[in-house]
């Protein structure tokens, strides 16, 4: 001890005469560290956490590339009753968007309509041939109530006699859902005429025939309360400056149109959208929980340590250990993740425990009488030892994650183990500057409210056979109860349940899934060719967990196809021939044929009963529209539009309002046809509108875009990994968000496994070589291999794993063992188990305080669910470690300490 005490007093004789220059020195490497900091930025990109050689993220980046994929859905949320409310809110908001200067350059398309155009004079020749045979049936004669019969005629033929259409996959569900609300727009379209005046017969039938041939220019939910629109920008989800200000301008925006339409509402989500948020709460949890608990620290402080200025001192190196390390970050990574922004709680509660150890044997030296410089020398040659074995065991629990392959755990840990490493270096260099410089001296201590004077006592009690047995029991129980648990346990790999949760962009997403049966998160596939997007997207077409496909083979049929429809439509051209002129129109005919429209959509959705149930979107849809009829019962009413029609068709002015239109329904009808099947070809991709392009295809024309977007069957764990499957299946360079989030939640299950081993063997090294023990150190392993068995009980009882939390697993060994160090060394250096308790336990205990209030700010106010359940684990980890080692630890160790003398203790407890 001496020669350790003297090494260590020519430290502080050395720190104390060059006192100033070495603070001046402090200052200048903080504010280094200052401007390191500066260049830090925030991502919760997946890809950025994952090696860049993996397939799936390669191809990510090399579609976000070439197509930029970002995306921003914007709603607009109403009702029916408001639908044109809803689309001209859409369309004011539209324009203000690509008006506004300040987002010139960020936006390149705002896709709030198809193309009218576009399908007019292509729409035949997208059209399959035996469709096309059921269209040139409409064209024979193209008055009215013809027209509606052959129409009702083609559609029996399709779908309900013997071999026709099946409700087989989403995309079927999509078409009949599509379907459907064209017949409801069509029959609504009518009465409106009928019922009125002032409407021109010709514009009507124009609108009669999109209803029918094109349907709802806008992507509406099936019930009408939604209206969605998609914003592509100019740059990738990596362009975080870009990202951040461009989101910013849009919620002005989607604020300013709440405020013009109050009877709306507004929302955003995408990718885009989510990663602003995202961001947004990185900072916050980057910042906010450290100075949360850094505040109920000095709190505790306040009330536990003498020496005011002390716990300030102490605080200060502790701060500076914490900008050094974001200056390093700043040097090196550049960046903070989803899994590193918690580092600062981490390290306040992590990094005071040294401060804690130094300043309270420091203050029990002076009280002793020593002078400054030899109580701090004999702080640290009593107290540094442990202090210093407790850090490095906690930065090689932190350090043992760089071995992994997922990017997220080696940055997560380089930042914690180099802190870990830098807060220490502050505590045996800055905090003795400080207190040497400005310590003061004993007489000035103030006495503490909260002296732990129970911790000595509570020594005594643990010597005692009855209190040791009964803790033997407790911790048997407590065991058998985590034993129990573990299989509950379950490891969650959605990785939308992590991020913030009740952000603006989250409660969009929730409401278009909810609205749409879809997730906003779509998966990607770039194909060197038409065909083989041709042929990639027949294939998810089939499936039943993909909800949409969109791929540039619907807009280009391969050249055999055109040649083929493109004779079939000239021929069908020649054929047409002008209308004949229109008599009175058969009024109880024509009634007739919109009740057997009605009944047509009846039975088409009982079709879909067989795959979809009684609660299908088709079923809801078809009773939104008719009333409910269930057996014998008849349910309530639905919109009815087409018995509102019937109604109108057979009224007094029913009539005459027809003869006024048919005529000219049978002209417009005729001139569409003649139109329509005079489409210019080839169709190559010049002639595609220029949305269509700039997303589907590479600018050099060399790749294509197939785009998916999954069913919400993948808000389950099972589908999830379904999709995942099969998507696997299909083609393995299909990727997206979900994807490479199964990707991450594998590759990090995995290392937190690897990284547990290695954790575990760095601190049996060095514990061994410390203890010189074997002994002592599988004790001390022991110890806390217990608490980790209760911390995991406990955590299966309330909560789940998932990919951030499960980083406690190899964290607890390297954070939780310094309690069991720190207890074995008072054990090994006091007379009695009181004594050891008395001097060491409150230390202990205060840095176990410290830590589990670090931890605990993270559970209490972090914003990311991930942070925040990891916070929680630790904070049950810590805990955990501490019990065990303030009670079975030390009543074990005064029983068998004869039996696990070491060299160094020999004769202490005599």
């Amino acid at each position: 001890m001496s020669r350790r005490f003297e090494r260590w007093l020519g430290y502080t004789e050395f720190l104390h005469r060059h006192r100033y220059i070495l603070l001046g020195g402090v200052l200048l490497l903080t504010l280094g560290a200052l401007l390191g900091a500066s260049r830090i930025s925030v991502s919760t990109s997946i890809q950025d956490m994952l090696p860049e050689d993996h397939l799936m993220v390669s191809s990510y980046n090399r579609i976000d590339e070439e197509f930029s994929t970002s995306a921003i859905l914007l709603t607009v949320e109403g009702s029916r009753e408001r639908r044109e409310e809803m689309i001209r809110a859409a369309h004011e908001l539209a324009a203000d968007l690509e008006a506004d200067p300040e987002l010139a350059g960020d936006i390149r398309s705002i896709n709030l309509e198809i193309d009218r155009e576009f399908l007019l004079e292509y729409g035949l020749l997208l059209t399959e041939i035996d469709d096309l045979e059921d269209v040139r049936s409409l064209s024979r004669d193209t008055r009215l109530l013809p027209f509606l019969t052959a129409f009702n005629d083609n559609l029996e033929a399709a779908w309900l006699d013997e071999g026709g259409e099946d409700v087989s996959s989403p995309s079927d569900e999509q078409e009949i859902l599509d379907m459907f609300r064209r017949f409801e727009g069509f029959a609504e379209k009518l009465s409106a005429w009928i019922d009125g005046e002032e409407q021109d017969a010709e514009e009507t039938a124009e609108e009669l025939l999109d209803a029918l041939f094109i349907g709802d220019r806008y992507l509406f939910s099936p019930d009408y309360s939604v209206l969605m629109m998609q914003i592509s920008p100019t740059f990738t989800i990596s362009d975080r400056e870009k990202l951040s200000s461009t989101m910013a301008r849009i919620d002005a925006h989607l604020l300013s149109a709440s405020d013009d339409w109050p009877e709306l509402s507004f929302g955003a989500a995408g990718d885009v959208a989510q990663e602003a948020d995202e961001e947004k709460a990185l900072g916050f949890d980057a910042l906010y929980p450290a100075l949360a608990a850094l505040i109920v620290i000095l709190l505790l402080f306040y009330l536990a340590l003498s020496n005011l200025r002390s716990i300030l001192f102490a605080v200060a190196a502790l701060g500076v250990g914490i900008l050094l390390d974001l200056g390093v970050i700043g040097l090196t990574i550049g960046q903070l993740n989803m899994i590193t922004s918690s580092f600062g709680a981490l390290l306040v509660g992590l990094g005071i425990d040294f401060g804690i150890h130094l300043v309270s044997r420091y203050g029990d030296a002076r009280e002793s009488g020593m002078k400054a410089s030899e109580a701090m020398a004999h702080t640290l040659a009593t107290t540094g030892r442990p202090v210093a074995v407790g850090a490095v065991t906690t930065a090689v629990a932190f350090y043992a994650l760089m071995i992994s392959k997922t990017l997220a755990f080696r940055q997560f840990g380089f930042v914690a183990g180099t802190g870990i490493l830098l807060v220490l270096a502050a505590m045996f260099t800055i905090l003795p500057l400080l207190l040497l410089t400005w310590g003061g001296a004993p007489s000035g201590r103030r006495r503490a409210r909260l002296e732990f004077r129970f911790i000595e006592r509570w020594g005594t009690r643990l010597e005692k056979r009855p209190v040791f047995l009964a803790l033997i029991v407790g911790a048997a129980a407590l065991s058998l109860f985590s034993i129990l648990m573990l299989p509950r346990l379950s490891y969650s790999i959605d990785i939308r349940k992590i991020g913030p949760q009740g952000t603006p962009s989250k409660a969009t997403e929730e409401l278009i899934m909810e609205a749409f049966e879809l997730t906003p998160f779509p998966s990607f596939a770039a194909v060197d060719s038409l065909e083989e997007a041709r042929r990639l997207t027949d294939l998810l077409r089939d499936e039943r967990i993909v909800s949409n496909v969109s791929s540039p083979s619907d807009y280009i049929p391969s050249i055999r196809e055109q040649r083929e429809r493109h004779a079939f439509l000239t021929a069908w051209r020649d054929d047409i021939a002008p209308p004949e002129e229109s008599p009175l129109v058969a009024i109880e005919d024509l009634a007739y044929e919109v009740q057997r429209l009605e009944w047509n959509i009846i039975e088409i959705a009982d079709i879909s009963v067989a795959k979809y149930g009684s609660e299908g979107r088709i079923i809801e849809l078809r009773d939104a529209m008719i009333r409910e009829i269930a057996g014998a019962e008849t349910g309530e009413s639905g919109r009815e539009s087409f018995q509102k029609l019937i109604s109108r068709i057979e009224s007094p002015r029913g009539g005459e309002r027809l003869a006024l239109l048919d005529p000219a329904f049978a002209e417009a009808a005729y001139n569409r046809f003649l139109s329509m099947t005079s489409p210019r070809t080839p169709l190559t991709a010049a002639e595609l509108p220029a949305e269509v392009r700039r997303e589907m295809i590479a600018p050099d024309g060399d790749s294509y875009l197939v785009t998916l977007y999954p069913t919400d069957a993948i808000e389950t764990k099972a589908g999830m990994l379904r999709f995942d499957e099969r998507m696997h299946e299909i083609d393995r360079r299909i990727t997206g968000t979900i994807p490479l989030a199964l990707v991450l939640a594998e590759e990090i299950r995995s290392a937190a496994g690897t990284a547990g081993v290695a954790v575990i063997a760095a601190v049996f090294i060095l514990l061994l070589l410390v203890f010189r023990s074997l002994s002592r150190t599988l004790l001390a392993l022991a110890n806390l291999s217990l608490g980790v068995l209760w911390m995991m009980g406990i955590n299966a009882w309330i909560s789940e794993l998932n990919m951030v939390n499960i980083l406690a697993l190899p964290l607890i060994f390297g954070i939780g063992i310094d309690y069991s160090v720190h207890i074995i060394h008072g054990m090994d250096s006091s007379p009695s188990t009181s004594a050891a308790l008395g001097s060491y336990g409150k230390a202990v205990l205060l840095a176990a305080l410290t830590t589990m209030i670090g931890f605990g700010s993270l559970a209490a106010i972090g914003t990311f669910r991930g942070i925040a359940t990891l916070g929680t684990l630790l904070f049950l980890g810590s805990a955990a470690a501490l019990l065990t080692s303030l009670t079975l630890l030390p009543a074990i160790l005064s029983r068998t300490h004869r039996y696990l003398s070491t060299p160094s203790n020999e004769g202490v407890r005599k």
